[in-house]
């Protein structure tokens, strides 16, 4: 039996640790879900603040995702990061750089705007 905690406290944040899977010989791939922890928001905060990230990188990620190629080739530009990559690895380079939202909005809005 698998068991999992499916109660959601306010102020928590769920946090998959990996996917736990049983093969027996006789039988096909049992799956349970994976086991979860539970982080404080005030924590979550925290670790932003020491990374330097004003927003979670999804939501960071969603917004690069909303705007067009050649802005993106603006903040790829000024952070050295190569052009020449799809927009999907140009995006994952910029997360990975570890690019803060505040610089790259006045890029994003002064394009979009004009």
């Amino acid at each position: 039996m698998c068991s999992s905690g499916s109660i959601v406290k306010r102020g928590l944040r769920r946090v998959e640790r990996g996917s736990h899977a049983k093969t027996d010989g006789m039988h096909p791939k049992i799956s349970c879900p994976a086991p979860l922890s539970y982080i404080a928001d005030e924590i979550v905060r925290l670790l932003r603040k020491i990374r330097g990230k004003e927003v979670a990188d999804k939501f960071f990620n969603r917004v690069l995702r909303l705007i067009k190629e050649p802005q993106l080739n603006l903040i790829a530009k000024k952070h050295n990061i190569d052009k020449s990559l799809s927009i999907d690895a140009k995006i994952k380079e910029i997360l990975n750089v570890g690019v803060s939202f505040t610089n790259a909005l006045p890029n994003i809005l002064q394009r979009r705007f004009q």
